[in-house]
């Protein structure tokens, strides 16, 4: 979630952008890919963000959840 909100500032959005793939995100994170997903679905499950393609809203910001 920190990933999300740093990316929130440095993009100016409620609504990143991914500079990357997910797969490459999980990378990043050094875990699997499966896990890496998990996380987000976890994630859109709580009400923090929403998963669009290589977008994601991040609902707490924008008034909602």
């Amino acid at each position: 979630m920190d990933y999300f909100l740093a990316l929130s500032t440095q993009q100016k959005s409620k609504s990143v952008l991914l500079p990357v793939t997910k797969k490459q995100l999980a990378n990043y994170f050094g875990v699997q890919r499966p896990s890496f997903f998990r996380e987000l679905k976890r994630m859109k499950d709580e009400g923090l963000i929403d998963i669009t393609n290589k977008r994601i809203p991040i609902k707490f910001l924008n008034g909602q959840s």
